[in-house]
């Protein structure tokens, strides 16, 4: 069946069974930020953003997916996306002009705050489970300014990943909070 959606930004038609879950159809598109792990729901190796929030892929019967949008990491750390963003941005700033993605500068500058905030809390990103660490961290930095230390637990409490503790990635959050709170600080000093 031919399912059609917005992946990684770009419209794109899934070939699969609407009940087979996405992760499987990702990793035979050639996307493998996605990995197979509990196949639970737990791990979030296979996490995925849908329509901005965090869910693992493993779950998602690709049928749900029908004309939304799926992110994987490999939007972010690449160059083009972020360079078509950047020009989305300017163009959207004209009257005339609509916005084509639903991400912004903003969205790219956050995701290296998450990665500056990872290194700081050393926090290693063995490629295995980056995209659960990297997506709860996303999802709760664009949804609140200054998260608490409980607000943060209760979305990483069940994200059992395999090469970071829970402290260790609640460190990596808050002090990936304070990084993109210092640079909004600097961005707002420069503008004044």
């Amino acid at each position: 069946m031919k399912i059609p959606v917005n992946l990684n930004e770009e419209q794109t038609v899934l070939d699969a069974i609407p009940s087979e879950p996405l992760l499987n159809v990702l990793r035979r598109m050639g996307i493998f930020s996605v990995k197979c792990g509990c196949q639970d729901g737990f791990c979030g190796n296979c996490m995925v953003l849908l329509n901005g929030k965090p869910v693992p892929s493993c779950q998602i019967p690709c049928g749900i997916v029908r004309d939304n949008s799926v992110t994987t990491l490999e939007f972010f750390t690449n160059p083009k996306k972020k360079e078509a963003v950047l020009n989305d941005d300017k163009k959207a700033k004209k009257p005339s002009t609509q916005k084509t993605t639903d991400f912004t500068e903003e969205d790219f500058l956050l995701y290296k705050d998450i990665i500056s905030g990872f290194s700081e809390a050393e926090i290693h990103l063995c490629g295995y489970c980056n995209a659960g660490k990297i997506f709860t961290a996303f999802y709760i930095l664009k949804n609140s300014s200054r998260p608490s230390a409980s607000k943060i637990m209760d979305h990483i409490k069940d994200l059992n990943c395999c090469c970071t503790d829970t402290l260790s990635l609640l460190n990596g959050i808050l002090k990936a909070s304070a990084i993109r709170e210092s640079r909004e600080e600097k961005n707002s000093n420069v503008q004044k």
